[in-house]
Formats: structure tokens, sequence, C-alpha cells
């Protein structure tokens, strides 16, 4: 009998995602999950480029330097690290001894010195080195430089795939100022501490570093965290609390049975665990995700004191992706605020927000979109597909309830649905339309997309079915169907006659029976709908599962006869007729002039 997969552990042979093995499902390429199936799939398309040249940053060796950092001359600091033939770990000790010996005070902790000695050993350095290899004097006035050039020397793709990147340190001191009140004595953890940014800045605010504990998985990020928090303490003689550990494992022996009063960490986000260890996390952990920094909260609630509290700097798609509906659900009620802080990590393209923890309140503060309000538990869990929608405030949630009053649909509710077509290899299957090959057809493209109109395509595609990675049933592309771009913040749709392939930056859909296309494309595209989406699922990408949960009104014939007479008039003059558009919808649902104002400003 032959034994199945999971796709978890399917996605790690093939080195692909878990998301392009059930895309290989869909388009019949593996047929079944078996380690028969999956040997015959390897060796049939060897060599192949959807298996060399995954869209994902695992496998680059790049180096860079996050722009978080400022003006640093971190490019000439490296420059000088490649001229001395240092690897990276000896290019982190020479930087510690330069920071102590020349640029800097030399602790007189002798924990201090016994472990450079230890770190000198470890690399087998003898001798001193010569004057000309020291450091240029800009490390020295640098805050934490061991960690900036640590993350200098990793590659990108080793980033990408454990999750790790530099913790800015305004934001680091933003969440510690929060979790901190002044003048109280607490004890204080970070289970993922890195080179130790947010233990050395705890340990200023406490005047003491005695009192904070770290650990983290990466023996060198912690031997420069213990060093770097010796440093910040020159002349206490102390061990710090800092140890080598799995945090998703518990405390070190060292700190075991020890609870916390604060919390705060930036966790791995999306850290890539092979499939055995992924399915032990599953076992522990409730999450259907699987993703990291959800495990870490979890593993680290438990250290937390009763009345103690945490701070947490997450990935936004643990506000808005169903997928982390589990992990919303399971801290809701521990909640206390929630803080957005859009993008600030280079080359990430996740944006973040900090998630404060406590004993919990009445209500959870919203900080950092526009403007600060406080919201009930309950409107944060009475959404679509429980997203926390901080971006709807006050009074945005007391206009989009007007889109449920009245009664409706949902587009989910008999909607047929189809995916644009991933080729495996544009270069090969995509072409320009006039220098079109035989034997291709045309094929549209987002930038052929605009609110009610498909311009004509601009490319054409060789149709391979043993190639194509993606695909719907071709019967569904020949339908009359709605076009909606898939890379968006909110639907920008048109009705498509043709019966044309797209490319799988357009996705489509084909009503239900008895509601008009024409009408449903006109919702997508007015101003209300396209605001409420945007605020709601605060995205890039628009998901068909997201667009499963919008609501159709049911309309009157006399409605529905206005809707197509102005239809006509947007497809010839979107622009022109926008304003009458708005007007259509605003009166659909008796809208206020206060609220209509509001609208006419958005977007």
């Amino acid at each position: 009998m032959e034994e199945k997969l999971t796709i978890s552990r399917t996605a790690s042979l093939l080195g692909v995602s878990p998301a392009t093995v059930r895309n290989w499902q869909k388009a019949g390429l593996l047929p079944s999950l078996t380690k028969e199936s999956v040997t015959e799939f390897l060796t049939k398309r060897k060599g192949e480029d959807r298996l060399k040249s995954r869209a994902n940053k695992s496998g680059s060796r790049r180096v860079f330097t996050p722009a978080e950092y400022g003006n640093f001359p971190m490019g000439s600091i490296l420059a000088f690290v490649r001229d001395q033939g240092w690897n990276r770990e000896e290019a982190l000790y020479f930087a510690m001894e330069d920071l102590t010996s020349r640029y800097g005070e030399s602790p007189e902790n002798p924990f201090f010195d016994r472990e450079m000695k230890s770190w000198r050993k470890d690399l087998g350095i003898r001798g001193r080195r010569k004057e000309r290899s020291s450091y240029p004097p800009e490390i020295g006035g640098a805050p934490d430089f061991p960690g900036r050039l640590y993350q200098s020397l990793i590659r990108e793709g080793e980033k990408s795939v454990k999750g790790s990147y530099y913790t800015p340190a305004e934001l680091a001191e933003d969440i510690l100022s929060t979790l901190f009140p002044a003048g109280n004595p607490l004890s204080f953890y970070d289970p993922c501490c890195g080179t130790g940014m947010f233990l050395t800045l705890a340990a200023r605010l406490l005047d003491s570093p005695e009192p904070v504990y770290g650990q983290d998985i990466d023996p060198l990020a912690v031997r420069l965290s213990r060093l770097n928090l010796m440093r910040q303490f020159p002349r206490r003689h102390f061990e710090p609390a800092v140890y080598v550990q799995d945090s998703l494992e518990g405390l070190s022996s060292r700190l075991r049975g020890k609870r916390f009063d604060v919390i705060a960490t930036n966790p791995p986000w999306g850290f890539r665990f092979d499939a055995k260890r992924k399915e032990e996390l599953e076992q522990r952990f409730p999450l259907r995700s699987g993703e990291s920094a959800s495990a870490v909260i979890l593993a680290a609630l438990p250290h937390l004191a009763p009345e103690g509290r945490a701070g947490f700097l997450l990935p936004e798609s643990l506000l808005h992706r169903e997928r982390h509906h589990d992990i919303r659900a399971a801290l809701l009620e521990r909640t206390e605020a929630v803080r957005w802080y859009g993008s600030r990590f280079t080359r990430v393209q996740s944006e973040c927000f900090a998630l404060f923890l406590g004993p919990g309140g009445d209500d959870i503060s919203i900080e950092g979109t526009g403007s600060s309000y406080r919201r009930s538990r309950e409107s944060l869990q009475n959404t679509p597909l429980g997203v926390w929608n901080i971006f709807t405030g006050p009074e945005e949630q007391e206009l989009f309830r007007k889109l449920f009053v009245r009664e409706h649909r949902h587009l989910g509710e008999g909607s047929r649905w189809g995916l644009g077509i991933v080729t495996g290899n544009n270069r090969e299957q995509l072409f320009e339309a006039a220098e079109a090959p035989e034997g291709c057809e045309p094929i549209r493209c987002g930038s052929d997309l605009n609110p009610f109109n498909a311009a004509p395509p601009r490319y054409v595609l060789r149709y391979d079915d043993e190639r194509i990675q993606q695909k719907a049933p071709r019967e569904l592309y020949r339908e009359e169907k709605i076009l909606y771009r898939f890379i968006a913040r909110h639907p920008i749709a048109a009705l498509d006659r043709e019966g044309l392939l797209t490319l799988n930056s357009v996705n489509f859909l084909i009503p239900p029976a008895g509601y008009s296309p024409r009408v449903i494309v006109m919702l997508l595209n007015s101003r209300l709908y396209r605001l409420y989406f945007e605020k709601t699922f605060h995205t890039i990408k628009i998901l068909r599962r997201q667009l499963e949960t919008l609501p159709l009104p049911l309309l009157t014939k006399e409605e529905l006869i206005r809707f197509h007479q102005l239809y006509e008039k947007l497809q010839k003059d979107y622009e022109g007729n926008r304003t009458s558009l708005d007007d259509l919808v605003f009166g659909l649902y008796r809208l206020t002039e206060k609220e209509r104002n509001y609208l006419e400003s958005t977007l």
C-alpha cells in the first residue's frame, strides 16, 4: 500500500510552499500525494524552472544593510570586513574587541573577560591583531553595532527562512515605554532576544541588568546579547541571565519556574519549520496556521506573572488573514491595545503592529491608524472572517453597518470562481501580442484591467497543459465573467464577454444565477464598497474568501433598471459618471449628508 503524504510533507520534499502543492493538485499535476507519485513528479520535471525559480527569497545569498540603520556607513565597514578576510563570527568578535578596547569603556566585570576569552578560544584565535586591522572609529557611536553588523552579514535567504529581522530601536523603545510603569521595579523577559535590543533597553529602564532575562535559539546572538548587556553596565559585576534555548520548548533550566512581570519580543515571522517539527508543534499549540510568531506568543504567556503585561511586534497578517483566526480568538480577552506601525523593515513586504496583552478590560485601545479610539471586544469578534478590522473607526463602523441592515445575500452564495493562469515560465510561454507566434491565444493581465473596462490584451499565451502550474477549467474562461485584479487594495472590476484567458494577476467570478453581473461590477467599483473592503481587510491582495463575504443588496425592479441604465454610461466614461454611481449607491443605503461627504473625501 502506497504511503500517503501530507501537503506540508510533500512541500518539504519538493522544496516548494504548501500553496504551490495545492495549485499543482488543482491543475492535475499531482493527482495523489504519495511517495511514489512525488518521486515520479520529481523525475519527470527534474531541471525545470518551476522547481528552480521559486518566487521567494529562501535561496538568496545576497546580503544588505537594512535602511532602518539610518545613514551609518555600513557599506564601507562591510568592505573593510571583506578586505580582512574574516568570516562572520570573526568579524563580530573583532568588532566587540575594538568596541571595548579602543572606542569604549572596557567593562570591569570578570564575566565579560571570561566570555571574550571563551569566544576567542572557540574561534582558535592566537596572538594580537595588527593595528591596521582595527575597525574604523565610527563603530563607537553606533547603538548595538554588533547587532547591526550581524544583521548586515546574514544572507537574505537565511533571514527569510528564519523569519529573523532587526528590530528598529524606536519600536523597541515605544513598546517598552508602554509596558513599564515609571519607577516600578519589574522583572523582564525576552524569549527571542537576538543580540539584545529589548534586553539592553529594559535594563536601562530598570536601571539594572539583573532582573533582565532572555533566551534565543541562536548561540552567536546570545553571546552578543550577553556582551552587549555587560557593555551597557561596565562597572557592575553580574552574569547576564541570557541563555541558549528554544523558547518553544519552555524556559532554560536556569530560569525554570520563574514568572515575569513584563515580556516583550520581536518573534520570528514565518520561520520555515521542517515537516517533522511542524507536526510536533501542531500537537502542542492549537494553531491551524503553524505561524512561528503565534507559537512564540502561546509559549511565552504561561511565564507571565498573573498581573503582568506583554508586548509583541508582529506581522500584519495576524490581524487580517483568515488563517490566523485561531490566534486572534485565543488572545482577544487578554488584548489591551493594538498599535499600528506600518512598514518598518527593509525588504520585508509585511507591515507590522504591536500587540499588548495583560489582565484584559472592558475594551481595546486602537492606536496608530490615523486616529486613536477604543473598540469593544465584541466588535472585533463579529467581523467578516474574524479579522481585526482596526482601520475601521467608530464613524466608519456605523456607516458600514448599513450595508448589512438592508436585505441582502452574499457574493459567495452560488458564485463560481476561477484563478488566473500561472505559466511556470513566462519567458517561454508568454509573448507580446504584436509578435505572437502561431498557436497562441490572447490572455489578459492586471494592467489591462480598469474599472468597467478591460483593454485589448497586450499578451498572448502558448497554452501547454503539461507545463501550467495553476489554471481554472478551460470552460470557465469561455463564459461571461467578472474580472478583478489580484494585486490591489480594493476591488477593480470589469465584465468580460469575450471569453478570454487571464494571467494570475487577474482572477474572476461567475455570479450566482438570478443576480445581475452588471450590478456586481458597479457595486465593486463604487466608492462605498471600495472603502469598506480596504478598511475591513487592509490588504494588497484581493482574495476570494474576502469577496465572498460582501453583501449583495436585493434590488427592486425600479432600482435594477436604474443600475442597468447607468452601467452603459459608466462603461463609456467611468470618470465622468463616477459621481452618478456613488449617488445611486448612497441612495440605496440611505446615507446621511455627513456620511456622503466623508465618502466623497476618500479614495
